[in-house]
């Protein structure tokens, strides 16, 4: 959602939070949505997170509209709110996977180990894939019924910035990621509440939705 946010729409951190608590049910302060974008999703890029991936490699235009239901959310919320969005009819690039090569040693150690991660979770998609074309009945996604711990803490990388590097634009790849199937999409989500960032935050599975995190 943070993604789709940052990517279609005018940057506007204070709208985005309102609208992103209106539909997760939160109260999370403007910071902490704009830093979990800007300052760890963003800045660590599309290979420390495969969701980043997916959503910044497909064409602008999303001439298969696979993010169509999730601009329409925040487009409906936007309205009850009262909220006027701008939205953007142009690519506006912004840098991402600066992490790399940062100047601080933890935000270079934090996005080798997030790399890794997310190495890890495409290749269990990647070897999962063909079970679940050739299988009759949708199959349980990872983690079904658990809670995932990142084994990051939020308040680790929530500042992870060095401002005074240059930052230059990096052309996003262009690409169409794995096809899913509705059937056994499921929505995965952090869930935050007051006592986030003081002790962990964990993210849970959500067996009634579809690609919505994006």
């Amino acid at each position: 959602m943070l993604c789709v946010l940052w990517r279609w729409y005018g940057r506007s951190p204070a709208e985005f939070a309102k609208i992103f608590n209106c539909i997760f049910n939160q109260r999370l302060p403007m910071s902490r949505v704009r830093d979990q974008f800007e300052s760890h999703i963003r800045l660590h890029g599309p290979k420390a997170f495969i969701v980043y991936k997916a959503v910044f490699s497909i064409p602008f235009h999303d001439p298969e509209e696979l993010y169509r239901p999730q601009r329409d959310l925040i487009e409906d919320t936007a309205m009850e709110l009262d909220i006027e969005l701008y939205r953007l009819q142009e690519e506006v690039t912004s840098p991402s996977g600066r992490a790399k090569t940062a100047k601080c040693a933890k935000t270079r150690k934090l996005y080798r180990s997030l790399v890794r991660r997310a190495s890890r979770e495409e290749q269990f998609l990647a070897d999962r894939a063909p079970a679940l074309e050739e299988s009759p009945t949708p199959s349980p996604s990872i983690g079904s019924g658990i809670a995932l711990n990142n084994n990051t803490s939020f308040e680790d990388v929530e500042y992870l910035v060095d401002a005074e590097d240059e930052l230059e634009p990096t052309p996003l790849a262009v690409g169409r990621p794995a096809a899913t199937s509705n059937a056994s999409a499921q929505l995965a989500f952090r869930v935050f509440d007051e006592y986030s960032g003081k002790q962990t935050s964990y993210t849970f599975l959500c067996h009634t939705c579809t690609n919505v995190a994006r």
